[in-house]
C-alpha cells in the first residue's frame, strides 16, 4: 500500500484553493440580483445555497485538522480556518430581505385585492357563461413585476 505525502507547501496551496473556491461561492450567493423571475424564491434559494456552502467548508475542514468542537463552533473554526466572513451576518440579511418581501405581498394582498384575478378572460373560450365571474390567473406576471419594483 502507498500512501501519499503532503508537505506542507501542497497543504498551503490546497488551502488558498478552497478560500478562493470558497469565498467565489459566497460572492455568488450574496450577489444575486432579486429580480421577478426569482422574487419568491431568493431567499429560500440563498439559504439553501449558504447551508451547501457550510456543509463544504465544514467537510473541508474536518478532512483537515482534528477537531473537537461541534455545531456553530465547529462551523466558526472551518470558516476561520479557510479565512472566510462568518456567513451570520449573511444569513442576518437574507432573513430581513424575506421579512421585507413578506411584507410586500401583505402589503399587495392588502391594496390590490384584485391583481390575481383578470377581468377580461385572455381567450374568449375562456369567458365564463354568467359574464361577471373574475377567473384566476394561472401564471399572474404582475405581481411579481410590483413585488420587486
Amino acid at each position: 500500500m502507498k500512501f501519499e505525502s503532503y508537505t506542507p507547501d501542497d497543504i498551503e496551496s490546497q488551502n488558498q484553493t478552497l478560500e478562493q473556491e470558497f469565498t467565489k461561492s459566497l460572492e455568488n450567493i450574496t450577489e444575486v440580483a432579486i429580480t421577478p423571475e426569482n422574487i419568491d424564491s431568493f431567499a429560500n434559494d440563498s439559504l439553501e445555497n449558504l447551508i451547501a456552502l457550510t456543509d463544504s467548508v465544514v467537510e473541508a475542514y474536518q478532512n483537515q485538522v482534528p477537531h473537537t468542537q461541534g455545531g456553530s463552533e465547529l462551523e466558526d473554526a472551518a470558516f476561520s480556518h479557510f479565512n472566510i466572513p462568518s456567513i451570520d451576518e449573511t444569513i442576518e440579511h437574507v432573513t430581513k430581505i424575506q421579512e421585507s418581501l413578506n411584507d410586500i405581498d401583505t402589503y399587495i394582498d392588502n391594496n390590490f385585492p384584485l391583481l390575481n384575478k383578470d377581468i377580461m378572460p385572455p381567450d374568449e373560450a375562456d369567458i365564463p357563461s354568467s359574464g361577471d365571474t373574475l377567473l384566476e390567473h394561472q401564471n399572474n406576471t404582475e405581481r411579481p413585476k410590483l413585488k420587486t419594483t
